[in-house]
Protein backbone atom coordinates (compact mmCIF):
# COMPACT_ATOMS: atom_id res chain seq x y z
CA UNK A 1 0.00 0.00 0.00
CA UNK A 2 2.71 2.14 0.81
CA UNK A 3 4.82 1.70 -2.24
CA UNK A 4 1.43 2.42 -4.19
CA UNK A 5 0.93 5.70 -2.42
CA UNK A 6 4.72 6.54 -2.73
CA UNK A 7 4.34 5.49 -6.96
CA UNK A 8 1.82 7.60 -7.22
CA UNK A 9 3.25 10.92 -5.30
CA UNK A 10 6.88 10.38 -7.42
CA UNK A 11 4.44 10.27 -10.65
CA UNK A 12 2.83 13.47 -9.39
CA UNK A 13 6.00 15.68 -8.32
CA UNK A 14 7.51 14.27 -12.16
CA UNK A 15 4.35 15.53 -13.81
CA UNK A 16 3.93 19.10 -11.64
CA UNK A 17 8.12 19.62 -12.58
CA UNK A 18 7.29 18.66 -16.38
CA UNK A 19 4.33 20.79 -16.22
CA UNK A 20 6.38 23.78 -14.98
CA UNK A 21 8.88 23.22 -17.28
CA UNK A 22 6.72 23.56 -20.24
CA UNK A 23 4.71 26.47 -18.98
CA UNK A 24 8.09 28.26 -18.52
CA UNK A 25 8.67 27.83 -22.06
CA UNK A 26 5.56 29.02 -23.13
CA UNK A 27 6.34 32.52 -22.99
CA UNK A 28 6.76 35.51 -20.45
CA UNK A 29 3.14 37.27 -21.36
CA UNK A 30 1.24 33.90 -20.42
CA UNK A 31 3.44 33.59 -17.52
CA UNK A 32 2.52 36.87 -16.19
CA UNK A 33 -1.13 36.05 -16.16
CA UNK A 34 -0.26 33.64 -13.72
CA UNK A 35 2.53 35.93 -11.71
CA UNK A 36 5.28 33.13 -12.57
CA UNK A 37 7.75 35.29 -13.72
CA UNK A 38 9.87 33.41 -12.09
CA UNK A 39 9.86 30.58 -14.28
CA UNK A 40 10.81 32.53 -17.45
CA UNK A 41 14.75 31.26 -17.60
CA UNK A 42 14.86 28.54 -20.07
CA UNK A 43 17.81 27.14 -18.35
CA UNK A 44 15.39 26.68 -15.26
CA UNK A 45 12.84 25.29 -18.17
CA UNK A 46 15.14 22.19 -19.27
CA UNK A 47 16.08 21.60 -15.28
CA UNK A 48 12.16 21.08 -14.52
CA UNK A 49 11.35 19.05 -17.44
CA UNK A 50 14.40 17.02 -17.12
CA UNK A 51 13.89 16.15 -13.13
CA UNK A 52 10.30 15.28 -13.70
CA UNK A 53 11.45 12.85 -16.77
CA UNK A 54 14.32 11.14 -13.99
CA UNK A 55 11.39 11.34 -11.46
CA UNK A 56 9.07 9.29 -13.65
CA UNK A 57 11.14 6.72 -14.90
CA UNK A 58 13.04 6.43 -11.36
CA UNK A 59 9.67 5.60 -10.06
CA UNK A 60 8.84 3.47 -12.71
CA UNK A 61 12.42 1.97 -12.14
CA UNK A 62 12.08 0.92 -8.33
CA UNK A 63 8.38 -0.39 -8.75
CA UNK A 64 9.21 -2.66 -11.10
CA UNK A 65 11.80 -4.18 -9.04
CA UNK A 66 9.84 -4.20 -5.94
CA UNK A 67 7.36 -6.21 -8.16
CA UNK A 68 9.99 -8.83 -9.01
CA UNK A 69 9.78 -12.43 -7.17
CA UNK A 70 13.05 -12.38 -5.03
CA UNK A 71 14.76 -16.01 -5.33
CA UNK A 72 14.67 -17.56 -1.91
CA UNK A 73 16.94 -20.41 -0.60
CA UNK A 74 15.69 -23.41 -0.36
CA UNK A 75 15.74 -25.28 3.00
Amino acid sequence: MAQKLLFGLTILLGSLAMLAGIISLAGPQFLSLLHLQFLADKGLARILIGSGIGLIATAFVFFRINKTPTFKQEE
